[in-house]
């Protein structure tokens, strides 16, 4: 099912173009890629909702909660069919003849932790097939033939701005944000727009200068490019905050139990009398 259709995402109008593009010139595999945050489902779900307002029959896989295991499962959902079939072969072709006899667009969203088993069962969707189309979102390309990619990077310093000003539109916020701090806050998420928005929600209540006063606001980057078992819940990586630097402190707590800890194996370990004293020798001052 597809959501109702909402604005453009910021910023990310030649990403749009191009995936328009694509599709125009008969692409029937196109990825978003990109890193943690970046907003690859955004951009993913706005393309699927141009193509359903369009008249074409879209169907969307939240694939974030499924193993590799389940994939299947919940594609046969989606397409309104029985998740369990005789065997792996014979579901697979019967989703194949719904999604052809339909002219499906297949929205497969957050792939990344079941990339291999999207892979293979876009392969044969699409082998043998000429009406079906994937869109996908992943950290990594899925690396099969048909494949198109588009790829997010972090917004840049006046668009991650824009977000930040319409998010706290949304959230009808009574501070007023001058664009000078707007750059400042906006420098402390690398403009990932899931940052820009949980920024937003921190000066919505509290105001820009406080935010922009506190340490305990943290910096947030994007990951590296991330492998294909790592899961969409790790997003963010938080450096500590203020002027970057390496990963967090330990907790206080943390270091209080080890120095007790140590204080208790010192008060167990008996003490040795120096062996002069004991047999009563004379002892040199």
């Amino acid at each position: 099912m597809v959501e109702r259709r909402s604005g453009a995402p910021i910023g990310r109008d030649d990403e749009l173009h191009l995936a328009r593009r694509l599709l125009e010139d008969g692409a029937r595999l196109i990825t978003v890629v990109g890193a943690p945050g970046v907003g690859k489902t955004r951009v993913l779900r706005h393309v699927a909702r141009d193509l359903a307002d369009e008249g074409a029959d879209v169907c969307v896989v939240a694939l974030r909660d499924l193993a590799a295991s389940g994939v299947l499962g919940g594609v046969l959902r989606a397409l309104g069919g029985a998740a369990r079939v005789s065997s792996r072969a014979s579901a697979i072709a019967r989703a194949a003849e719904r999604m052809e006899r339909r002219g499906t667009v297949l929205v497969l969203d957050e792939a990344e932790h079941v990339r291999d088993e999207v892979a293979e069962l876009v392969t044969a969707w699409l082998d043998g097939m000429t009406r079906v189309r994937v869109l996908a979102s992943s950290r990594e390309r899925l690396d099969v033939v048909f494949e198109h990619v588009v790829r997010l990077e972090p917004l840049a310093p006046a668009f991650a701005a824009a977000l930040l000003r319409d998010a706290l539109g949304r959230a009808a916020a009574r501070w007023k944000v001058s664009d000078d701090d707007a750059r400042r806050l906006v420098s402390r998420v690398d403009g990932l727009p899931l940052g820009v928005e949980l920024l937003a929600s921190r000066v919505a209540a509290l105001g820009p200068h406080s935010v922009l006063a506190s340490r305990a606001l943290p910096r947030l980057r994007a990951f590296p490019r991330a492998s294909r078992s790592v899961r969409r819940r790790d997003r963010l990586r938080p450096a500590r905050a203020g002027l970057g630097g390496g990963g967090r402190r330990p907790p206080r707590r943390c270091v209080g139990g080890v120095v007790r800890v140590l204080r208790a194996k010192a008060a167990r370990r008996p003490r040795r009398r120096r062996a002069g004293r004991a047999e009563g020798a004379r002892v040199r001052p």
